[in-house]
C-alpha cells in the first residue's frame, strides 16, 4: 500500500492490525503516526497507547503488549520505534522462537491492538522468509525520501491546502535552501504560514530573509563558485561558513565528498545510468545526483580529479599535523587561481 492511500484508509476509519513504517523520512513519519491516534480518538474516543524501543525491549515483550487487552479503550496502539530485526544488518537478531511466535500472530493478530513498526531504514532483508511475512500479513508502506517529481506535488498540495500563497520564484528558492529535503521544507513553510498570517504573499525576498540556507546547500554554492573560479566569491561564501561556527576540519571533509559525488556521477553518466539509478546505486538523495550532474557533464574529468587530489592531499596534511585547518583551503584556492 501506498503512503498517502493508507492515510486516506485511517482517516476513514480502515484501520489495519499490523502497520510496518520503512524509511527514514522523519516528517512522513510524524504525520502517520499523529494521523493514526488522531483517527483512534475520533472512533474510539478513548486512546491507549504504548511506544517501545526495540532496542530496549525483546520481541517478546513487544507481542506480550499487541496480545493484551485494554481496559480502558477498545483500541491499542503498540508503537515499535528502531525495529529493525529484518534490517541488513540488524543489532540485535530474534531468536528461532520468538521468530516463531512473530510469525504466528502475524496471521492471527489480536483484534483490539494496532501494531505499528517503526523501520528507520532504507532496506530490509528480502531474502528472509520473515521479511516476506511481513510484507503480506502487514500494512508495508515505504517513507523514503521522495524524488524532486514526488516532492514538488506534496508540498504544492500542502501549500494550496493551506492557503498559502506562495510566489514561483519564492517555491524555487525554497527548495534551494532547504536542498529538496521534505522534513525541512516542511518545517521552513510552517515558518513562513506564521509570517502570512494576514493572507501576505510570500516571495522571493521573504524567503531569503527567513529561510536559513541547509549546510549542504551552502557547500554545494561553494564548489559551484570554485569550479566557475570565482575564489573571491567561494572565500566570501567559506568565511560565512566559518563565523557561522562550522568546524574548518568539518568543511573540508564535506567538501571532498562532494567533489568524490561529483565524480562518481561523472563515471555512472558515462556507463549510461539514469539520475534514478545513480541515486540507488550511490545511496543517495535523488537531489544530490541532479545537482552533481549539472558538473558532471560539463568538466573534464582531468580537471576534477586534480582538484579532488588536491582537497585529499590537503586533509591528509591537516590530519597529520602537517598543515592547520583554518589556512589549506586558501591555499587550495590559491594553487588554482595561479594554475
Amino acid at each position: 500500500m501506498g503512503y498517502q492511500e493508507a492515510i486516506q484508509a485511517i482517516n476513514q476509519n480502515d484501520i489495519q492490525a499490523i502497520y510496518t513504517l520503512l524509511g527514514k523520512e522523519y516528517f512522513l513519519i510524524q504525520e502517520f503516526r499523529e494521523t493514526l491516534m488522531k483517527s483512534v480518538e475520533r472512533y474510539y474516543s478513548d486512546l491507549d497507547i504504548s511506544v517501545l524501543d526495540y532496542r530496549e525491549v525483546t520481541m517478546d515483550q513487544v507481542l506480550d503488549e499487541a496480545e493484551s487487552f485494554s481496559f480502558l479503550a477498545e483500541l491499542r496502539l503498540v508503537m515499535v520505534e528502531e525495529a529493525d530485526f529484518i534490517s541488513t544488518n540488524p543489532q540485535k537478531k530474534l531468536t528461532i522462537a520468538e521468530e516463531k511466535r512473530l510469525q504466528a500472530y502475524l496471521k492471527d493478530p489480536n483484534p483490539g491492538t494496532c501494531l505499528v513498526f517503526l523501520m528507520p531504514y532504507e532496506k530490509v532483508d528480502k531474502r528472509r522468509k520473515l521479511t516476506q511475512q511481513i510484507q503480506k500479513y502487514s500494512q508495508f508502506i515505504e517513507v523514503l525520501a521522495l524524488d524532486e517529481r514526488e516532492l514538488r506535488r506534496y508540498l504544492k498540495d500542502y501549500i494550496k491546502a493551506a492557503s498559502l500563497n506562495v510566489t514561483k520564484e519564492a517555491f524555487e528558492e525554497l527548495l534551494t535552501r532547504t536542498n529538496f529535503q521534505l522534513s525541512q521544507t516542511m518545517a521552513e513553510i510552517k515558518k513562513l504560514a506564521q509570517y502570512a498570517q494576514n493572507n501576505e504573499t510570500i516571495n522571493l525576498e521573504v524567503v531569503k530573509n527567513l529561510v536559513t540556507r541547509s549546510l549542504e546547500s551552502n557547500i554545494f554554492e561553494l564548489i559551484d563558485a570554485i569550479l566557475r573560479r570565482h575564489f573571491v566569491e567561494a572565500i566570501q561564501i567559506y568565511q560565512d561558513l566559518i563565523l557561522m561556527k562550522n568546524d574548518p576540519l568539518a568543511l573540508q571533509a564535506l567538501i571532498i565528498s562532494q567533489f568524490r559525488l561529483i565524480l562518481q556521477v561523472q563515471i555512472l553518466y558515462e556507463a549510461g545510468q539514469n539520475q534514478g539509478e545513480m541515486a540507488k546505486s550511490l545511496n543517495v538523495h535523488p537531489y544530490r545526483v541532479k545537482l552533481a550532474m549539472n558538473y558532471a557533464t560539463s568538466m573534464d574529468r582531468r580537471v576534477l580529479e586534480k582538484l579532488y587530489r588536491s582537497l585529499i592531499e590537503a586533509d591528509f596534511f591537516i590530519k597529520t599535523g602537517k598543515s592547520q585547518a583554518d589556512t589549506s583551503f586558501y591555499l587550495i584556492l590559491s594553487q588554482l587561481a595561479h594554475s
